[in-house]
């Protein structure tokens, strides 16, 4: 009885299943456009193109541009480098923004794989003695901006390339600044400006050292800046130019247009810079003597600055060169000596303090991680978090910031190990590495903990170090590549031949 009365409480999986109908193929399909659409905002981009195969009205629905629209939104929070738009996101069709959005998952897929990527080389002006400040990649990876003291090329003026186009392009300079010194070598920095409706770019320039080419004695009156280039004093009056790079047109059409902001005077500096960075509202740069006795940070609110140069100042200790970057918002990460220090920039009155030299609010000893081969990235914002992510390089590991938008303390903890940190010409990324060197090209790829169980699976970069080897030598670059993370186009430059690296097109 017992055993009779359990059985009869068991469901009748047989008899329910006889009477279970089919559900025709068609009824998904039926539904209407708005809840197709909704259904497809959630669904990731490799489903959306699965169900182009269904049914023809369900590969109508995947071509909604509203659908393609949110895929971006989406993306966009997902990605810490989102593709740069050259216009209103509204104003892309919805095959163009598929495109997009392809294009830069597919890069990165690209990267992490080690895929060999598309490796265009072009001729050049012969610009032997130029540097890697010399150049500055915009954001989005199209336009190259070049200074040069080269016969060919007019001194204080900024030349432009459209790496769209096929090479060789005419020199074509959009900035002038009208100084025509001889042999002086320009500091360019550039950063895209998120408030503009179009896409839009603020640029930096400033005078740094002349070349000279005679003595080889430091204490001599003509010394050979050549080979000691870091050396030679700037003892002339300095004006910080300021330019607004606007981009007229689109597609294959488009071209950039400068218009000027203003000049400052900086007055008389008996410096060298180096190291000028441009973000938001901020410009930082790294001055010295010439003896190497006086070396300092030099902060400065271009925006607040009409003629005259209102600055603070932070001391830089020791022999090595500082590395440093700027936050968004209004904060300075700096890598000196022994020590990882964060400014706040915007706490003072009147933002800059004339004069004023900056504590950090927070910093952290190093000992001998700190060498010279230390090196930040950009700063990038995560939507997700709240906080701005920034990668370090110290020594033979990776380390990863989680900056709160307060000034609490951040995170900071190891992502990976590699060998590849030591190298002069490492480019730090976010969230990769990039070497080249003649025959050899070393990547690395490495994933941030909070990613783990955020990320798509798609795209979530395993932690490796990889390395390609190719059987022509390539020409050395004059520093470490120029890779913008947005679109994943590296280019680095050779004394008479530059090379464009493409991971998106395979």
């Amino acid at each position: 009885m017992q055993e009779q009365g359990s059985s009869a409480l068991q469901p009748n999986y047989a008899s329910a299943e006889k009477d279970v109908t089919p559900l025709p193929n068609a009824v998904f399909g039926d539904l209407p456009t708005e809840i197709l659409i909704d259904i497809f905002t959630h669904m990731d981009w490799k489903d959306i193109l699965n169900c182009r195969k269904v049914s023809k009205r369900l590969s109508q629905i995947s071509t909604a541009q509203s659908l393609w629209m949110f895929t971006f939104q989406r993306l966009s929070t997902e990605l810490l480098a989102p593709p740069i738009l050259e216009r209103p996101l509204h104003a892309y069709t919805a095959k163009e923004l598929e495109q997009i959005i392809f294009r830069r998952i597919s890069s990165e897929l690209a990267f992490a794989v080690n895929q060999a990527p598309r490796t265009q080389p072009f001729d050049c002006p012969k610009v032997s003695f130029m540097r890697d400040d010399n150049f500055r990649l915009l954001q989005g990876g199209r336009w190259l901006l070049v200074t040069s003291p080269h016969p060919d090329m007019l001194p204080g003026c900024v030349y432009v390339f459209d790496l769209d186009k096929p090479f060789p392009q005419d020199l074509h300079y959009i900035i002038d600044t009208g100084d025509r010194t001889p042999k002086t070598r320009w500091l360019i920095a550039a950063d895209i400006d998120k408030d503009a409706p179009s896409l839009t770019f603020n640029v930096c320039l400033v005078p740094g050292s002349t070349i000279r080419s005679f003595s080889r004695d430091p204490a001599g009156p003509e010394f050979d800046s050549d080979i000691h280039p870091n050396t030679y004093m700037h003892d002339a009056s300095v004006n910080i130019h300021v330019y607004r790079l606007t981009l007229n047109g689109c597609g294959s059409d488009a071209i950039l247009e400068a218009h000027k902001l203003r000049t400052i005077y900086a007055g008389l500096q008996l410096f060298t810079g180096d190291n000028l960075i441009l973000c938001g509202h901020y410009l930082v740069r790294y001055i010295y003597d010439a003896r190497y006795t006086k070396r300092r940070i030099e902060v400065c609110n271009w925006f607040l600055s009409n003629s005259s140069y209102s600055k603070s100042y932070i001391n830089s200790t020791g022999l090595k060169r500082p590395s440093f970057t700027l936050i968004r918002d209004g904060r300075l990460l700096i890598i000196n000596e022994n020590r990882i220090s964060l400014y706040e920039l915007s706490m003072h009155p009147g933002k800059i303090v004339a004069n004023a030299m900056l504590q950090p609010y927070w910093y952290r000893e190093g000992a001998r991680n700190f060498d010279r081969s230390s090196r930040i990235s950009k700063a990038y914002p995560d939507l997700r978090t709240n906080t701005t992510r920034v990668a370090v390089a110290l020594s033979d590991r990776i380390y990863g910031m989680l900056i709160p938008n307060d000034t609490s303390d951040p995170w900071f903890g190891q992502l990976c190990a590699s060998d590849l940190v030591a190298s002069p010409t490492i480019y730090l990324g976010i969230n990769k590495t990039f070497d080249q060197r003649q025959r050899e090209r070393k990547t690395t790829t490495f994933i941030w903990p909070c990613d783990k169980d955020e990320q798509d699976g798609s795209l979530l970069i395993p932690t490796a170090e990889r390395l390609l080897v190719y059987p022509d030598k390539l020409p050395c670059s004059f520093g470490p590549p120029l890779l913008d993370e947005h679109s994943n186009r590296v280019f680095f430059a050779g004394s008479y031949i530059w090379y464009i690296i493409d991971y998106a097109f395979n």
